[in-house]
């Protein structure tokens, strides 16, 4: 058996390589200012968000805001007319946190396209750390962990997610050890890593939810009070106007212009998509303020649901929540499922143990968790067909509130798994 886990490794780790060396190969040469004008989005993503971070952290290392004009920024840091926002609104700035923008700078002693493939191999190195450490802490073997961990590069929304160049593989790194910290009682450990998660991208913050629920009132005060030492340090760092900027970015027209697009799949989207004129054509009667109020109450309804969740599935508090916490989201992408696979993986686990309607649910939530938004979508900031948004670009939305409904069914008759209600493992 020890010899066939090694070939499955060894053949794993090739086919991870492989995958990760084709993003590679494609950013060893410098982005070509014209190719990016004249394309929505390149093959390899070259607009995307480490464009942007790359920018605002270069910056932040010769002592200006971060939170300039992305356009301005890419032709001072990454090149001369190279436009990798050139089709979002005049003024699109940095939407990310001081604190993110700081910790992105020591890949800026490199030019672009190295920093790219060193962001790459280091996001590839974070998931398979942190997919083989969420399955090790679940009861495999070395091997077997290993080979979870290796296999998740073949997953394709964390292709898609290396792909673009994002940052999640952070946040999940985070994620999976404050929950194996919360399994052996380490709260102040556990409070820690949700607080810099937080720090770093703000939503996170929902994760008070579960512990709450449980009464880790510790690890709540660690999670909230390391969230704002972060935040400081990171505004220190960014500058002292950072935050007043990052504020002003995040109710500015960053939010308003991308809430309604077709790509969005937070709750809080779908009335701006539909009941306000928007740039992506959907509206069908202009009501921003039914539209407020619809969006206020679903991303209430969201975090209600968070909260009330049994937890019959994934039988996990803290990963329950994860769906929620998505859906709340004011932008919620296709590549943050990658957050989600562990509540997926969780809930296929409980449910496989029988069959029935809630099997049937966890089995379609995890394939849509795992495939993310279909090939062939056209990209495009205008013109997509109301069938493509509802078939495609909200595929993310159904498989998160397929996941986070399931929790509610009831448990299966022959599961041997603790009621998440008094679980103390989550």
């Amino acid at each position: 058996m020890g010899k066939r886990y090694v070939v499955a490794v060894a053949l794993i780790a090739l086919l991870g390589a492989v995958q990760v060396g084709r993003l590679a190969a494609r950013w060893i040469e410098e982005p070509v200012p014209e190719a990016a004008r004249n394309r929505v989005a390149l093959e390899g993503g070259w607009t995307d968000d480490l464009s942007q971070d790359y920018a605002s952290a270069s910056e932040v290392r010769r002592g200006g805001s971060p939170y300039q004009p992305t356009a301005r920024l890419l032709d001072l840091h990454v090149g001369e007319g190279w436009r990798g926002y050139h089709w979002v609104p005049d003024g699109q700035v940095n939407p990310h946190t001081p604190l993110h923008i700081v910790l992105m700078t020591p890949i800026t002693a490199l030019r672009y396209a190295d920093a790219r493939v060193v962001w790459l191999i280091a996001n590839a190195l974070m998931f398979a750390l942190a997919f083989g450490w969420f399955a090790r802490s679940n009861g495999t073997s070395r091997w077997f962990a290993a080979m979870v961990g290796l296999a998740s590069l073949l997953i394709p929304t964390v292709y898609r997610h290396l792909q673009l160049g994002q940052s999640h593989a952070v946040l999940l790194l985070l994620f999976v050890g404050a929950w194996r910290a919360l399994k052996r009682d380490r709260d102040a450990g556990a409070g820690i890593a949700l607080g810099l998660a937080t720090a770093l991208r703000v939503i996170p913050l929902v994760l008070l939810l579960p512990l709450l629920r449980q009464r880790r009132f510790r690890a709540a005060a660690w999670h909230a009070g390391s969230a704002l030492a972060f935040t400081v340090v990171g505004v220190g760092l960014a500058g002292g106007t950072s935050l007043g900027d990052f504020l002003r970015t995040a109710g500015g027209d960053n939010v308003s212009f991308w809430r309604s697009a077709p790509m969005n799949s937070s709750l809080s989207a779908l009335p701006y998509r539909w009941l306000t004129e928007n740039p992506w054509g959907y509206g069908i009667a202009n009501l921003p303020a039914l539209a407020a109020v619809a969006g206020a109450l679903l991303t209430l309804a969201a975090l209600v649901a968070a909260w009330r969740s049994p937890a019959r599935g994934t039988s996990d508090l803290f990963w329950a929540t994860v769906p929620w916490m998505l859906l709340a989201s004011p932008l919620f992408w296709e590549h943050y499922l990658v957050l989600a696979i562990p509540a997926a993986a969780l809930a296929l686990r409980t449910r496989l143990r029988s069959s029935g309607i809630a099997t049937k649910l966890a089995m379609i939530a995890g394939a849509l968790v795992l495939l993310g938004e279909p090939p062939g979508l056209s990209g495009l900031v205008s013109g997509i067909s109301a069938p493509e948004q509802l078939l495609g670009y909200a595929l993310p939305l159904y498989s998160m509130l397929v996941l986070g409904l399931s929790d509610w069914l009831a448990q299966p008759a022959r599961s041997s798994v603790t009621p998440a209600a008094e679980t103390t493992s989550a």
